[in-house]
């Protein structure tokens, strides 16, 4: 399909069926596929995509390719505020959009911590020693005592330790597959983070643990909402 010569429908069905084929593959949270689609679907672009554009591609195929993200992480913070400054009427708009979202979530791996707006992205590397040691305490039903790690009420934390004893199943450590699910929201003031459990029983659990991340002067400060099946 040549897009330059596609109606506004035919192109936002296009994107619509791409988001589709990777839910069909399975692969709608995945970042990687979700990435490697938008960098196939703005290379389909061609120019239609202004120079700018065309370069943060290209530093993001770079970083993909060789895993050097110093090109990119210029690029991410141009473009950190465009998916809300920008009307996403044109499909084109729309296309970039969602590349910008996959190649931030990279980034997001890679230690940057984004404000992309109200858009899911992974949990940065930068907060998961914390929230590791934040599961680990409940695990071992240990007090909570962890630096800048606080709590939204004052029981929050029991409520926390009786949710994972009434759902009935042993809590474990987070594996690394948990990043591959996990996410968090930028809202504003904060990021809504959404940590998938697991259990020695299950794997992967229907437990969910929600923090809001605030950002302090001398880093992140953790606050702990609860423990909940969604």
């Amino acid at each position: 399909m040549d897009i330059k010569d596609t109606s506004y429908d035919q192109r936002r069905q296009l994107i619509d069926a791409l988001d589709d084929a990777l839910d069909a593959a399975g692969l709608g949270q995945d970042r990687r596929a979700s990435a490697m689609l938008a960098v196939a679907l703005c290379d389909r672009l061609g120019n239609r995509l202004d120079g700018e554009r065309q370069s943060a591609i290209e530093a993001a195929r770079h970083f993909w390719a060789v895993g050097d993200g110093v090109e990119y992480k210029k690029w991410l913070d141009f473009f950190s505020t465009r998916l809300n400054d920008q009307p996403l009427s044109d499909p084109v708009d729309r296309a970039w959009s969602s590349a910008r979202i996959a190649f931030e979530g990279l980034a997001m791996n890679d230690g940057a911590v984004s404000k992309g707006g109200e858009v899911e992205v992974p949990v940065p590397t930068a907060w998961r020693p914390t929230l590791v040691a934040i599961v680990d305490a409940l695990v071992k039903e240990e007090e909570l005592l962890l630096p800048k790690v606080t709590l939204q009420a004052q029981e929050t934390w029991k409520d926390a330790q009786e949710s994972v004893r009434a759902y009935g199943a042993n809590l474990k450590s987070l594996p690394e597959e948990s990043w591959d699910s996990s996410l968090c929201i930028w809202y504003g003031d904060f990021w809504d983070v959404l940590i998938d459990l697991y259990t020695e029983e299950e794997g992967r659990s229907d437990l969910v643990l929600q923090l809001h991340v605030y950002e302090v002067d001398d880093g992140y400060r953790y606050e702990i909402v609860l423990v909940y099946v969604p």
